[in-house]
C-alpha cells in the first residue's frame, strides 16, 4: 500500500511539471468552447489547479481575475436590456476562477471574494447564481481566511438579501450554511447573535418551491442545533439553561411565531417542530413558557 502511495505521488509531480503547458490550453478551449459544451472542462483545471506550483497557477489566475473584472465593469455602464454578452463573460470567467479556487492561495482568495460582491447583487440570475456557487467555494476551502474576515462576509449576504433571484437561493442558503459553520468554529453568544438574520432567513427558506433547498434548510437548522448542544456540553451547561447556546438558539427559532406574517408564522412553526423532533429532552421542558407569548 506505501509502495502504491509512493507511485502514485511520484506520477502527480511528474504530471504537475506539465501544468504551465497544459493550463493555458485548457484555458483557451474552455474561452472559445460554446457555453452548452463546456461543461468537461472546469473539472480538468481543477484536478491541475490543485497539483500545479502555485507560482504558475496564480500567473494564470491574475490574468482570469483581470478578465472577470473588465466583464463586470463592462456590465455595470450598460443597462439592464442591453447587450448579454458582459454578463456572458462573467458566467464565463467566474467558472474559470471556480475551477481555480480549490487551489489558491490566501492572498488570491481574498482578491476574488472581493471581486465577486457585486455579483451578488447583479439583476442578471445566471451571474448571480454564480456569484453565490464561487462564494461557497470559497468559505469552504479557505475558511480559516473566512473567519478573518467574516465580518465582510456577512456584508456581503446582508448586501444580497433582498436581491436574491429564485435561481440563486439554493446557492445562498449554501453560503449560509458554510457562513454558520465558520462561525462555529468559535461557538458562541456573541456569533449566535451575528447570525441572528441569517437564521431567520433560513427559517423562510424552509418553506421554498424548491424541495432540494427545503431539505437543506431542515438540514441547516438541526445541524446548528447539534453544533450548540455539542458545545454546551463540553462547557457542562445544562440543555435547559437559559445560559446555554442551544437554548438561546431555541428562543430565537420561537421568536419567528411572533413574526409580522403569515409567511413567517408558518415557517417558524415547521422550523420549531423540527427542533423539538431532534431535541426532546432539551425543548419539551422549556416549551409550555416559551411558545404560550408567541402564540
Amino acid at each position: 500500500l506505501r509502495e502504491a502511495e509512493k507511485n502514485a505521488e511520484e506520477d502527480i509531480q511528474a504530471i504537475a511539471k506539465f501544468s504551465k503547458n497544459f493550463l493555458p490550453i485548457f484555458f483557451n478551449v474552455f474561452v472559445a468552447a460554446d457555453p452548452t459544451k463546456r461543461n468537461e472542462i472546469p473539472p480538468v483545471i481543477r484536478a491541475f489547479s490543485v497539483i500545479a506550483d502555485k507560482d504558475t497557477l496564480n500567473g494564470f489566475f491574475k490574468t482570469v481575475l483581470k478578465r472577470l473584472l473588465e466583464a463586470i465593469t463592462e456590465a455595470s455602464g450598460q443597462d439592464e436590456d442591453g447587450p448579454d454578452d458582459a454578463y456572458e463573460k462573467q458566467v464565463k470567467y467566474t467558472e474559470l476562477a471556480l475551477a481555480m479556487v480549490e487551489g489558491l492561495d490566501t492572498s488570491a482568495a481574498t482578491m476574488l471574494n472581493r471581486a465577486a460582491k457585486p455579483m451578488l447583487i447583479s439583476t442578471d440570475p445566471r451571474v448571480q447564481k454564480k456569484a453565490y456557487k464561487l462564494m461557497y467555494e470559497l468559505l469552504h476551502h479557505h475558511s480559516e481566511e473566512c473567519i478573518r474576515s467574516i465580518d465582510e462576509v456577512l456584508e456581503s449576504l446582508k448586501d444580497g438579501l433582498g436581491v436574491c433571484v429564485p435561481a440563486a437561493k439554493r446557492n445562498r442558503l449554501k453560503c449560509l450554511q458554510e457562513t454558520v459553520l465558520v462561525l462555529q468554529q468559535d461557538p458562541s453568544t456573541e456569533n449566535l447573535k451575528k447570525i441572528s438574520w441569517l437564521i431567520s432567513e433560513i427559517i423562510l427558506a424552509t418553506k421554498e418551491q424548491n424541495m432540494k433547498t427545503r431539505t437543506l434548510a431542515y438540514d441547516l437548522l438541526v445541524s446548528i442545533g447539534h453544533t450548540f448542544a455539542n458545545t454546551d456540553a463540553e462547557r457542562m451547561v445544562g440543555p435547559e439553561d437559559p445560559e446555554g447556546l442551544l437554548h438561546t438558539y431555541y428562543v430565537m427559532v420561537v421568536g419567528g411565531m411572533a413574526g409580522a406574517t403569515p409567511h413567517m408564522i408558518s415557517a417558524s412553526v415547521t422550523a420549531v417542530a423540527r427542533l423539538l423532533f431532534e431535541f426532546p429532552d432539551a425543548f419539551v421542558a422549556s416549551a409550555p413558557q416559551l411558545l404560550p407569548p408567541v402564540l
